[in-house]
């Protein structure tokens, strides 16, 4: 893999860095109560290519709910602040409801100055799986594809790169059972580091720098990511 020493302050990154979480965090009634919330935010975007509608969780439209979500961050991250990379409102976090897998992937974000921290999932259903993998990836956010049409598509938010392909083959067993909807030349180079199948209640933790992806995907899912980064304190 070509990683990229994007970010000023690595060392700083890397010195938090951890194996991935998983917590309990929610009792169903608050799973409800955070889907009742999801349902009356506007919609953000709905890329019908990828068959993705987006929601932001907007702060101030239901100030209880606001601190509800802060109560829970506390309890599990500390010296955390959101960063609000992916909306121009006061948003804390994304919401996003696939009807198709999401592909390899990183947030890792393009401001080169943060120390970028973790990123909590959360499930509001238990449908599908997420996989992160090694090696880690330290430059902008990015969509990972071997698709020329694709790399030369650069008008979202993400860089779309090539980047991240190794030399060792994929675990051929593991993409036939979970990962059919990806190319399996674009995972060369990349080990699962680990697969989390969605559960209600509960939360994965991970860092922002590993690359990660859904499995593939048998029914509609929705999430919610939050992502943060630390201070240089």
């Amino acid at each position: 893999m070509k990683q990229q020493n994007f970010f000023q302050n690595i060392d700083l990154i890397k010195s938090k860095e951890s194996d991935p979480q998983i917590v309990d965090l929610f009792n169903l009634s608050e799973i409800k109560d955070i889907l009742d919330f999801y349902e009356k935010l506007p919609l953000a975007t709905f890329n019908e290519k990828q068959k993705i509608k987006k929601k932001h969780w907007i702060l101030g439209i239901n100030k209880k709910i606001d601190n509800f979500i802060i109560s829970k961050v506390n309890s599990v991250l500390e010296d955390w602040k959101v960063d609000n990379m992916y909306s121009n409102d006061d948003a804390f976090g994304i919401f996003h409801e696939s009807f198709n897998p999401i592909k390899l992937h990183v947030d890792t974000g393009k401001d080169k100055n943060k120390i970028i921290y973790k990123q909590i999932l959360i499930p509001l259903t238990e449908t599908g799986d997420t996989i992160l993998f090694e090696p880690r990836w330290y430059g902008p956010s990015s969509s990972f594809t071997i698709q020329k049409d694709e790399l030369q598509n650069n008008n979202g938010y993400n860089l779309r790169t090539s980047d991240h392909i190794g030399d060792l083959d994929f675990d051929k067993t593991f993409y036939q059972k979970y990962l059919n909807h990806e190319d399996y030349n674009n995972l060369k180079g990349l080990k699962v580091k680990k697969i989390y199948k969605w559960q209600l209640g509960e939360a994965l933790i991970f860092d922002r720098t590993f690359i990660h992806c859904a499995s593939d995907l048998k029914k509609p899912k929705i999430g919610l990511t939050i992502f943060f980064y630390r201070d240089s304190n």
